[in-house]
């Protein structure tokens, strides 16, 4: 008798939820992106973040780690902080996704950063941040997600694009962004010398393109150029060597300047 019962509970239960459909979170295409950042004035609680949900089952709810679940996209009252804010938004079957953002602040104080060279496919790059006015000690990361360390200064780096932040002892940061360290390769001195050669009446010297005695044709074809010492269809007469063709791959990395 108990078992019938049980059974008969049971398809009442279903009968009442004849839509309900069991969601595997982990195929869902739910997702979230930050989409504005107001950024705070140092000290003060003005910042605001905006959320953007898509995919899923709406409708959605938001969350910053640690508070309370809410309808509204928008995150006020937010201050400046050396570490990122977290957010999480839920859809109705209670799959979630995560996505996090730094808000910074109006710069109390401002900073350079002084640059060398990694070499070529070397990494001897350095970056020295210097901040002026503020309030020491100051603590310094390279990019969003390292840790902050006292020293200014990052050693044994390859060529790329980083960033730089600083906060100060008030917790008011500032970032540094497009530190764009290069090979440091020379036109003048290392590459001019190598394309000479090729630059002949026979090839590339104005019989056809790229003219190699012209600068301004060598930079406008620079990937074109990179691209055809690698598979050895140029030059076609003479020779290059392995090294030669690193260098020259290093210095249109660099974006081809004329140094």
């Amino acid at each position: 008798m108990r078992k019938f019962q049980i059974s008969v509970l049971a398809l009442v239960f279903l009968a009442c939820n004849p839509n309900q459909l069991v969601v595997d979170c982990a195929v869902s295409d739910l997702a979230v992106k930050v989409t504005k950042v107001r950024i705070a004035d140092c000290g003060l609680q003005n910042g605001e973040v905006t959320l953007t949900a898509t995919g899923g089952t709406p409708p959605y709810e938001f969350q910053l780690e640690g508070e309370s679940r809410q309808e509204s996209n928008v995150f006020s009252n937010l201050v400046s902080q050396i570490d990122p804010y977290n957010f999480i938004v839920t859809d109705i079957n209670r799959c979630e996704q995560s996505t996090s953002t730094l808000v910074g602040q109006k710069g109390p104080f401002t900073a350079n950063a002084t640059i060398s060279p990694s070499g070529c496919n070397t990494s001897n790059g350095k970056i020295i941040a210097e901040p002026f006015n503020g309030v020491p000690p100051f603590k310094y990361q390279l990019g969003e997600n390292s840790t902050y360390q006292d020293e200014n200064f990052w050693e044994n780096l390859p060529a790329g694009i980083f960033s730089v932040w600083i906060a100060d002892a008030n917790n008011c940061y500032m970032g540094i962004k497009d530190i764009h360290i290069t090979s440091g390769i020379l036109y003048s001195k290392t590459i001019l010398p190598i394309i000479t050669n090729c630059s002949t009446t026979a090839c590339h010297g104005g019989s056809q393109s790229p003219d190699l005695r012209e600068f301004s044709d060598i930079q406008a074809n620079a990937e074109k150029i990179k691209s055809k010492i690698k598979d050895d269809t140029m030059p076609n007469h003479g020779s290059i060597t392995e090294g030669e063709i690193q260098l020259i791959t290093c210095w249109i990395n660099d974006g081809a300047p004329n140094n």
